[in-house]
Formats: C-alpha cells, structure tokens, sequence
C-alpha cells in the first residue's frame, strides 16, 4: 500500500461543516440514507396509529364531558346539604350561607373552568388530528426533516462531488505499492513571481495529488464535473490550471544541480475530458487508467532524491 501524507482539502471542507457524527466523505452519504429511513419509518409509525390516537381523543374528550357533569351533581348535592342545615340554627344559617357562597362563586366555577379548558385544548387537538395530521407531523420531525434536508444539499454541492472524486483517486492510488509517496492537496508558493504565458504572473499552486517515487513525480489534478458543466464552464480551464500547477511544482523542487521531471496529469473521473494540444505538457487521464501511468514511467529519481523531495513537501499537505 502507497504511504500516503494528509487528506483531501475538498473532504476536510465538507467534514467541517457537517454534524460530528461525519468523520469521513463516506459517512455523508450513510447517514443521509439512515436519516432518511428513520423519517420514512416514523411518519409510517405515525399515520398508521393516527386512527387509535384519534379515538383515544375522542374518549379523552367524552371522559371529560362526563366528569362535568359528575362534578355538577356533586356540587349540588353539597350545595343542597348545606341548604337543608340553614334550619338548624343561626350560626349555622350563617355558616351555611358563607360555604354555598363560595361553592356557587368560587369552587366550582373554578373547577368546571379547568375542566372546559382541558375540552377545548382536546377538541382542538382532535380537530388537527383529523384534518392536518401532516402538519402534526411536519412539526413532530421538523429538526429530522431539516438534517435530511442539509445532507441533502451537501450531497448536491460541488464540494461535496469535488471531494468523492477525490477520494475514489486516494483510494485508487492507495493501491500503489509502498515505494510510492502520495500527497493530498500540497500547497506550493514560491519566492517570486515567475513567467507564465508570456506574463510574470505565476506564484502558487494547489495541487490534489502529487505522487513521489524512484519513477519520477507525477502531479494531479482531478476533475469531477459532468458534461453539461465542462461545456458551460468557459472561463475556467482546467488544462491551464494543471499546467499552471505543475510548473510551479518543477520550480519548487528543483536546485541548480537537481532538475526532476514533473509529469502533469489532469483526471477526469467521468473521463469526459480529452487532451488539448494548448497544453501539450498536461496528459489526461481516467481513475481506471491512472496507476498504470504512474507506474510505467522508468526510474529517474535516486533514493536520496526521493527522500529529498518526500521532506520537502510533507509540510505543504493539508491534515
């Protein structure tokens, strides 16, 4: 297996903005699916014991109705003992009289009160229950169904793409034996700016991969787009951008008694993406085809210039 040095700058951008339960470019897609079926199976849960809950409310509210009136005849039954005892006596008339007061104007309005409020909060309850049982459960789930949403609009970002596309080239590259360095998303910046297309305009480079052994140093670029994409993209171009990226790795590696040859490979992961002769030094590849084209190259390097250039770009990686 290939030694490989840090991660995919595009899979470190989508990690960081997803939940912790994402650790890796392979858990968004596992979670959104896991997601995704619990909310399917919790709204069939729901709507198929919707029924039940609503003749539980209904029995609810008939319970209710009757405790009413239950209380109704108990207060009067008080009320009418205590009527009955305003005969035994003055104190007792007045006593009698005080208690039915409070009873009649206290007691039992603040009793039936509660009681016709706990009607009405069930009433409305059933009625939602029975009318807008979807909206019950849209608000049940809201915090399931905005997660399911999110992974959903990941999936559909470019990073997202960008970052699968990147990791199908790692977990192809990974392959490789363990004669070969493979470094994920170096970051070049040199001293000075220096030539590029008739113009001193060049300075830094990212690159996705630049793989290091005694067969030399192959630069990649990997490119996840679809056909409808590369047509509408115009102004970006990836032959450049990979030419570009390359010469900046030459420069950097190179010293007055070291020039190594840098092969520059643009991948198209959807192999839609066919070699312009603009930029002869930009070979294009497909994921299926890339190890091949790695490992065909004839020894070039030295061990100790391995070494040297396995040093030089171990701190450029992202982790």
């Amino acid at each position: 297996m290939a030694i490989i040095y840090g991660i995919s700058q595009s899979e470190k951008n989508v990690i960081e903005h997803t939940p912790d339960s994402v650790r890796k470019i392979d858990d968004v897609d596992a979670v959104h699916k896991h997601l995704t079926n619990e909310l399917a199976s919790e709204k069939k849960d729901f709507f198929e014991k919707l029924p039940t809950r609503i003749k539980e409310k209904e029995d609810s509210i008939e319970k209710i109705k009757n405790d009413q009136t239950s209380l109704n005849q108990n207060y009067d039954k008080k009320i009418k003992i205590l009527e009955d005892k305003k005969s035994e006596g003055i104190l007792q008339l007045i006593s009698s009289s005080f208690k039915i007061a409070v009873l009649k104007n206290y007691s039992k309005p603040k009793q039936l009160h509660k009681m016709q409020t706990l009607e009405y909060e069930q009433q409305d309850s059933l009625l939602k229950l029975k009318n807008n049982p979807q909206e019950i459960f849209d608000k049940k789930s809201e915090y399931k169904r905005n997660e399911v949403k999110r992974f959903g609009e990941i999936k559909k970002s470019p990073e997202y793409i960008g970052a699968l596309g990147e990791v199908s080239v790692l977990q192809k590259l990974s392959q490789l034996s363990n004669e070969y360095h493979v470094f994920c998303d170096v970051r070049v910046e040199l001293d000075r700016y220096v030539t590029y297309g008739g113009r001193r305009n060049l300075k830094s480079a990212q690159m996705d991969f630049v793989i290091v052994s005694k067969r030399g140093v192959v630069m990649i670029e990997v490119k996840n787009w679809s056909m409808g994409f590369y047509k509408q993209n115009k102004a970006f171009n990836p032959h450049e951008q990979t030419d570009r990226a390359g010469r900046v790795l030459w420069i950097f590696l190179k010293s007055w008694r070291f020039n190594p040859n840098v092969k520059n490979v643009l991948l198209s992961i959807r192999g839609n993406i066919s070699y312009n002769q603009s930029y002869k030094a930009v070979f294009v590849s497909s994921l299926d085809k890339i190890n091949d084209v790695i490992q065909n190259k004839l020894d070039s390097l030295s061990e100790k210039d391995v070494n040297k250039i396995v040093k030089k770009l171990k701190g450029r990686v992202t982790r």
